[in-house]
């Protein structure tokens, strides 16, 4: 049993000695072990929006994994279960579950390992196949597997009977995935999801100047979008359970069709810190000084429509 918890900036130290715990045993084998040189990696390739934290129902530390979107794949990395946690199924039922997520996703996962590291055939059970390796590290990808309900999605305009689902989903993103914004503060996640209720959702839905929109599966929805007719991107926010499916991409272009339909040359927005870099990623410039809203600091930012 284990829960995932997502990670934040102030994670670091904690799962950088995790880290020099799990892998010191493999680094001096291969006569690589340097702690200065281990903590350099790690801090480079760090990316705590895209990690969770595997804990024990107790509340304790057993292990993380990160898993994020590159090159359009998915790439697997800082898989570590506490040497203590080792050999009870922790590692496998992690794996499972992002497999899981892959497959949902329809899209292959990437990795590697050191040279004659137990993991290499940890990953050969699960269905990975080596592509390569180098002096050092080993490379595995695991290609999406056929036959597992693959995720379809639809776009439509948000009615009144979608106000409770969609009011679901919005507090689920914001306390699950906003971590690096909010960073557990109950006085911060107060003031941001006051106006989070069915009652508030039912308002925007109704109201004529603004265009609010559900991504769905079937009747499941995974995100949730709304846009200001005077060219101000108000919403847009994706079920933990969606991640990396494309569906925040999906719901951002929608909203930005709707935009040039009315008339707008720029969409403008305030984006969260977990969110600046898929923005940036979509073409959206910082287009001021950063701003604070219900206790929740924003970046303003704006992109040209063509």
């Amino acid at each position: 049993m284990f829960t995932f918890e997502p990670a934040t900036v102030e994670d670091f130290d904690r799962l950088l000695q995790l880290r020099l715990r799990c892998m010191r045993e493999s680094l001096e084998r291969i006569g690589r072990f340097d702690e200065w040189r281990a903590y350099d990696r790690f801090r480079n390739s760090y990316r705590p929006h895209y990690t969770r934290l595997i804990m024990q129902p107790q509340g304790e530390l057993a292990g993380c994994v990160a898993m994020g979107p590159a090159d359009g794949d998915l790439l697997l990395e800082h898989f570590y279960i506490a040497p203590e946690q080792q050999g009870k199924g922790l590692g496998s039922a992690v794996l499972r579950q992002l497999l899981a997520e892959a497959d949902a996703a329809a899209l292959p996962i990437r990795l590697s390992v050191l040279q004659q590291s137990d993991a290499g055939r940890f990953y050969a059970r699960h269905g990975f196949m080596q592509t390569g390796e180098d002096e050092w590290d080993v490379y595995y990808v695991r290609a999406p597997q056929a036959g597992v309900e693959q995720h379809v999605m639809t776009i439509r305009q948000a009615t009144a009977g979608d106000k409770d689902r969609i009011c679901e989903v919005l507090r689920r993103s914001i306390e699950e995935l906003c971590v690096a914004d909010h960073k557990r503060d109950a006085h911060i996640l107060g003031a941001w999801l006051f106006n989070k209720t069915p009652e508030s959702v039912l308002k925007w839905i109704n109201d004529a100047g603004q265009h609010m929109l559900i991504a769905l599966n079937g009747t499941t929805v995974l995100g949730v979008g709304a846009a200001a007719n005077s060219g101000q991107i108000l919403l847009n926010y994706v079920s933990p359970d969606a991640r990396f499916r494309g569906v925040s991409k999906a719901i951002l272009l929608d909203l930005e069709n709707h935009l040039k339909q009315q008339g707008n040359s720029f969409s403008r927005l305030t984006s969260t810190r977990t969110a600046h870099r898929f923005y940036q990623a979509c073409g959206y410039t910082d287009s001021g000084p950063a701003e604070t809203s219900r206790a929740v600091g924003g970046q303003p930012m704006e992109k040209q429509l063509r």
